[in-house]
C-alpha cells in the first residue's frame, strides 16, 4: 500500500483474509510507529509497515501481485519515479489500483468547476450546510496556491498529472467518481452531520 497512514485499510484487508501479505508504506513517522505497535499488540503476521517516502523509495523487482494507493497519489511530487518503481515491483500480470483526487493541481479550479460546485452546494438545505461551529457554508472559492504551499506543500501537488504520467507506465482504466465535486461541496460539513451532532 502506498501512503498507508496508520494502516486502517491494510488492517482491514488482512482481517478479511483478502491478502496473505501486505507491505504498507508512508512518510508519516508517527502513523507508521502506531501501526507497527498495533501489529505487535495483535501478533499479526504478514503485515509490515515501513517508513518510506514515495518520491524516493526504491522497490525490488517482481515482488507484488497487487499495489494499491488510497488517496495518496495526489501527495506525490515525483510521479515518474513512483510509477516506474511500481511497474518494476509488480509481477507479470500485476495490477496497480488507485482511488484519488485527479482534478486541477493545488485545487486551482476553473470558473466552470466552481459554478458546478456552488450549484451543487446550493441544493443542500441550509441545515445541512452548517459546520461544527454553526456557520453556514454559502459558497466555494478558489484558494490561493500560497495557502497550500504554506500549510501542506504536498496537497494536490501534481494531481492534474497523475493520469497522464500513469499512462507512461501502465494501461489505465478510469472510473470517474466525482470526487473533486463532492470533496469541495461537503468539506467542513459532511463529517459533522454524519456524526449525528449536526442539525
Amino acid at each position: 500500500e502506498i501512503g498507508c497512514g496508520a494502516g486502517d485499510l491494510a488492517f482491514g484487508l488482512i482481517a478479511a483474509g483478502t491478502c496473505e501479505r501486505i507491505d504498507a508504506f508512508d512518510i508519516a513517522e508517527g502513523a507508521i510507529a502506531a501501526a507497527q505497535a498495533k501489529v505487535r499488540e495483535q501478533g499479526l503476521s504478514g503485515l509490515r509497515f515501513h517508513l518510506l517516502n514515495g518520491n524516493t523509495w526504491l522497490m525490488s523487482r517482481n515482488q507484488y501481485d497487487f499495489v494499491y494507493a488510497s488517496h495518496a497519489l495526489h501527495h506525490i511530487e515525483n510521479l515518474e519515479h513512483l510509477f516506474a518503481q511500481v511497474a518494476l515491483t509488480l509481477r507479470p500480470g500485476g495490477v496497480l489500483f488507485a482511488t484519488d483526487y485527479i482534478g486541477p493541481s493545488r485545487m486551482q479550479y476553473t470558473d466552470a468547476h466552481l459554478t458546478v460546485m456552488n450549484t451543487a452546494l446550493a441544493t443542500l438545505p441550509e441545515a445541512k450546510r452548517l459546520d461544527r461551529f454553526g456557520a453556514l457554508k454559502t459558497s466555494i472559492q478558489r484558494r490561493p496556491i500560497e495557502l497550500y504551499l504554506q500549510h501542506d506543500p504536498s496537497e494536490a501537488a501534481r494531481s492534474a498529472e497523475i493520469i497522464p504520467v500513469m499512462r507512461q507506465f501502465f494501461d489505465v482504466e478510469i472510473v470517474p467518481m466525482g470526487m473533486s465535486l463532492t470533496f469541495e461541496v461537503l468539506l467542513d460539513i459532511a463529517h459533522w452531520h454524519e456524526s449525528g451532532f449536526g442539525a
